[in-house]
């Protein structure tokens, strides 16, 4: 998945791996990944401005 993708939220690696938040703390613990946090902007009425034309 990873590969893939580069990226991906704590969330979605517990999901995916079914694994608890824990796990993910351990890897950056050792060095194996690394967590950061990043800004994702959005529209709440982006749905709202396209039914209107």
């Amino acid at each position: 998945m990873l590969f893939d993708v580069n990226t991906a939220s704590v969330s979605e690696i517990c999901e995916f791996c079914s694994v608890g938040v824990s796990v993910i703390k351990n890897l950056e613990k050792y060095g194996v990944i690394s967590i950061y946090d990043k800004e994702v902007l959005r529209n709440p009425y982006k749905k709202c401005a396209n039914n209107r034309k």
